[in-house]
């Protein structure tokens, strides 16, 4: 009887959530070269680490198939994720790129790279690289008839959500070709995601929640192949909200796959 119970309570109890949150990548898959040259590219298709920052969370509860409450939680929390990455890059000077880079629920950032030491990727000569690169985000998202409600009861209550992220990311990048195949490198990276949330019940009530998170890190990377390029990425980061107080530290994996013209 006793496992029967154990086995049954969840159905006799039951909640959902929805979650008001952003991502933050922990993987950059940038090595030290420029693409060498006006026009000349790379495309990357890649899935990275993440970490989720949710400003807030609405449940609602269920016991016995009847809705028993619907409340919204005010705490802020960072947990890590796995998402798919898109990013370009086009030469704008021998040692000068101009990037930009899509992560999943996170603001698309487009930026700049400029390569102070050694020679470009399209040279494929082998020496130590260094480079610095800087790119800027900005995203709006806007929800309507956001619910929280059980399915086995149809006492919905919906709510209208509004998130603002603006976020920048600055790296320096070290590395070393030991081949016109093979290079290794270094990304030292330091961000910043502020964001400002509203959440507006059915009889017009607003809570409003902010955060402003920051990332710091370090990963270290390999880079194989010429043309079709394979990147490898394993590292640290730490990762605080400065108005929460809440943070996390994780090791960050990722890979990409891509080519360069």
């Amino acid at each position: 009887m006793k496992m029967l119970f154990i086995f049954f309570l969840p159905l006799f109890f039951i909640s959902c959530a929805t979650d008001i949150d952003f991502r933050i990548p922990t993987n950059r898959f940038e090595s030290p070269e420029t693409n060498g040259g006006f026009l000349r590219g790379e495309i990357d298709l890649g899935y990275e680490s993440s970490q989720r920052v949710s400003l807030t969370e609405i449940w609602d509860y269920s016991i016995f198939g009847i809705d028993y409450a619907t409340e919204v939680s005010d705490g802020t929390y960072i947990s890590e994720r796995q998402e798919p990455v898109f990013k370009l890059s086009l030469g704008i000077l021998s040692r000068l790129d101009l990037f930009t880079r899509s992560s999943y629920d996170s603001p698309d950032m487009y930026g700049a790279k400029f390569q102070f030491w050694g020679t470009p990727r399209l040279a494929k000569q082998p020496g130590l690289k260094m480079a610095i690169a800087a790119s800027i985000g900005s995203d709006t998202w806007d929800e309507s008839n956001l619910t929280a409600t059980n399915p086995d009861n149809q006492n919905e209550i919906e709510y209208d959500s509004e998130l603002t992220v603006d976020a920048y990311d600055l790296s320096f990048i070290m590395g070393y070709r030991l081949t016109p195949s093979f290079l290794t490198y270094l990304n030292i990276y330091y961000s910043n995601y502020n964001a400002d949330a509203s959440l507006t019940k059915p009889d017009q009530t607003t809570h409003d929640y902010s955060s402003d998170t920051n990332t710091q890190g370090a990963l270290l990377g390999i880079q194989l192949g010429e043309r079709g390029i394979v990147k490898l990425e394993a590292g640290y980061s730490k990762t605080e909200d400065t108005e929460s107080g809440a943070e996390d530290e994780r090791v960050s994996l990722g890979a990409s796959i891509g080519l360069g013209w």
